[in-house]
């Protein structure tokens, strides 16, 4: 491990990548003692978010098929990866082959067989996270200097920030803009789970995350239906903050008969249903990739939501954009029952950017 610091010691462009094994090893704030003690830039992976602060001036958001532009022009360009619990999965990196070619890798996970695995890598390390950070913590290498490349990274959020959160369509809400304004209402502070499919990038890339182990998702599973029966576990086991669901109309169907138990426990859940009428990361690669050839991916009929929350009890709200978004979500979270909103989304609305498969992280389409 000494040889890699010393060898990051002479990086130009060096970055840290961190994944959800920092959170599993309760080493948030190792990890971001050891960011800021040698000024790394940080991408996270999805299930990452959080372990460093959406405000930290060292975040670069998340990386990958749906990362921001500083981050994957950060894992492009960079000269020197530091991973810690991360298994460079294809969607971090859509791309493998030829990625590594000019990079040095430092790659530490508590599971073996995932080094070496995706990347030939010069010092691989099998740890835990908090031990490994200790030792690196420790360590009397100086720091390398980096500070026209963070410049270069804090440049890029300049310049090319996540799409604005701000406007509503005629035919439905920006996902971005109520997902924002729910970060607004809870401080950044709530237990955010979320489905599958485009709400759950949208949340990577509007939620103010703020703390470990924050977002709950099925992640690489891509398990659709995950989202209400994680919900309640989530709330179980942090009662003492506010539980947030953003789910699709379509995986929402999968599990909507956990809605009983939420009436049941009496549960402050907020769910909310973003309703594209579409299986809406389907409806996007079938038109991105296949011609807009659309098929079994749009809704033409949906149950009615409110009378399926009545039938369990629950309340329910649909967003109305003729009203103040700041003072729904202040009505919503002020409220200490369980409920069911639903946000009519515009089914052609796209979660951008995003990387294609097999296509370089700095080839990105929808900016």
């Amino acid at each position: 491990m000494q040889a890699g610091l010393t060898a990051l010691s002479h990086a130009q462009r060096p970055i840290a990548i961190v994944g959800a094994g920092v959170g599993a090893a309760n080493a948030t704030e190792a990890f971001n003692d050891f960011i800021h003690k040698w000024q790394l830039p940080v991408v996270a992976t999805l299930l990452g978010l959080g372990t460093v602060a959406t405000t930290d001036p060292l975040f670069l958001g998340m990386g990958g098929m749906h990362g921001t532009y500083a981050a994957n022009m950060a894992l492009a360009d960079t000269d020197f990866i530091v991973n810690i619990g991360s298994r460079f999965d294809d969607r971090l990196i859509p791309k493998r082959d030829g990625y590594a070619a000019n990079k040095t890798i430092m790659h530490i996970d508590i599971d073996p067989k995932e080094l070496n695995k995706t990347f030939d890598t010069e010092y691989a390390v099998q740890a835990d996270a908090q031990a490994a950070l200790e030792i690196m913590l420790a360590s009397q290498a100086p720091r390398p200097e980096t500070t026209a490349w963070r410049a270069k990274t804090q440049a890029n959020k300049q310049t090319h920030p996540t799409r604005a959160a701000s406007a509503t369509a005629q035919s439905g809400f920006d996902p971005l803009a109520v997902i924002a304004a729910v970060g607004e209402a809870t401080s950044g502070d709530a237990t955010v789970v979320t489905d599958v499919g485009q709400h759950q990038m949208w949340v990577a890339q509007a939620y103010p995350f703020s703390r470990p182990n924050q977002i709950v998702s099925s992640g690489g599973l891509g398990t659709m239906g995950y989202g209400l029966p994680a919900t309640i576990g989530a709330h179980f086991g942090q009662p003492d903050k506010p539980t947030v669901l953003f789910v699709g109309d379509g995986g929402f169907q999968m599990t909507s008969e956990e809605l009983d138990v939420i009436s049941a426990e009496n549960l402050n859940i907020k769910i909310f249903l973003m309703n594209n009428h579409a299986l809406g990361m389907i409806r996007q690669w079938q038109d991105e990739f296949y011609d807009h050839h659309r098929f079994k991916s749009l809704f033409n009929q949906q149950p009615d939501f409110e009378k399926l929350a009545a039938a369990y009890g629950l309340q329910y709200r649909q967003l109305s954009p003729a009203a103040s978004l700041t003072d729904q979500m202040t009505a919503i979270f002020e409220d200490s029952a369980a409920m069911l909103i639903n946000v009519q989304i515009p089914v052609d609305e796209q979660a951008w950017p995003m990387v294609a498969p097999g296509h370089r992280n700095d080839d990105m389409i929808g900016m």
